[in-house]
């Protein structure tokens, strides 16, 4: 009914802002040291939404902050490599400057080797994930040694600085190979679950790129269904977009954006949010929660309640 759909809207957007709450300050708080994968944990454990939508909605909220940043810790790189010098790690600037580790390292690679930033990312990523490895850091080729490289701020201690890199790759729960590696896996893990619940013929995306197509969703249906986006109404929808992500209204501004292309080509479709949402649908893109309301696709489909 519309009372229970309004409750429930309401239900989310309090559990949104209270999350969003946290978020704020834990990105925005000075600090001692970056963030933790265990005190993340700790923390969304008193939250109405899930580790994983929390951790999505976190990782959002860090995102805006670095956009906000990035430009004043660029312009004092200088600045970050004389307090390395005097004994400073990465992980240490880091949290002065409450800017992730990772991306910090990368800019301090990116001024010290005039190279394509794909380069740096590939050395970045070549890292070993823990610095602690003995073959690694008792190395003494990764011992501080003044003169190791002649950079453009002059002598310096090359082989060091890795192992300081290392350690910042390291220490990033939001950045870095391993967190882009977990978002990828679970991206394709959901893509791979919304497929496989689907009793009915589709095109995956790899189908619809292969034909030509340059911006697709992830499932083409190649029966329409009927979807309730309102309690007064529903829509035929024709394609499906499988979202690792919780859904919040900055995100969902963005992925509307991108649906608006496929409502274009393919007409009137879902986004699916697996670790749920806090946004309404509208009359040409519905919106569901993957966890909690996926059913009602699969459902709809198996019935086939289209007129």
């Amino acid at each position: 009914s519309a009372a229970r759909s309004a409750a429930r809207s309401a239900a989310r957007s309090a559990a949104y802002l209270k999350s969003l709450h946290l978020c704020n300050q834990l990105i925005y708080s000075p600090s001692v040291s970056p963030l933790t994968v265990e005190e993340i944990l700790e923390k969304s454990q008193g939250q109405e939404l899930s580790y994983d939508a929390f951790l999505s909605l976190l990782k959002n909220v860090q995102t805006e902050h670095v956009k906000q940043t990035t430009g004043l810790v660029r312009s004092q790189m200088t600045h970050h490599f004389a307090l390395y010098r005097s004994g400073k790690s990465i992980i240490e600037i880091s949290s002065t400057l409450n800017f992730p580790p990772y991306l910090l390292a990368k800019q301090m690679l990116e001024h010290i080797f005039p190279s394509p930033r794909s380069r740096v990312s590939t050395i970045l990523k070549s890292l070993p994930f823990d610095p602690t490895l003995s073959f690694f850091s008792s190395s003494p080729l990764f011992s501080p040694r003044p003169g190791d490289f002649l950079s453009p701020l002059g002598p310096f201690p090359l082989p060091h600085f890795f192992l300081s890199l290392a350690g910042a790759v390291h220490r990033d729960p939001l950045n870095g190979p391993l967190p882009d590696r977990y978002r990828r896996s679970l991206g394709q893990s959901y893509e791979l679950l919304l497929q496989s619940s689907l009793p009915t013929p589709y095109l995956p995306e790899s189908s619809l790129r292969l034909s030509g197509f340059s911006k697709t969703p992830d499932i083409l249906l190649l029966t329409p269904i009927k979807l309730s986006v309102t309690p007064r109404s529903s829509i035929n929808i024709l394609w499906l977009d499988s979202k690792a992500m919780y859904g919040s209204p900055e995100v969902h501004a963005r992925n509307l954006t991108q649906a608006r292309g496929y409502v274009n080509r393919f007409g009137p479709g879902v986004i699916v949010y697996w670790f749920g949402h806090c946004v309404e649908g509208e009359e040409d893109v519905g919106v569901v929660d993957g966890v909690g309301e996926i059913t009602t696709i699969t459902q709809s489909i198996t019935q086939l309640t289209i007129n």
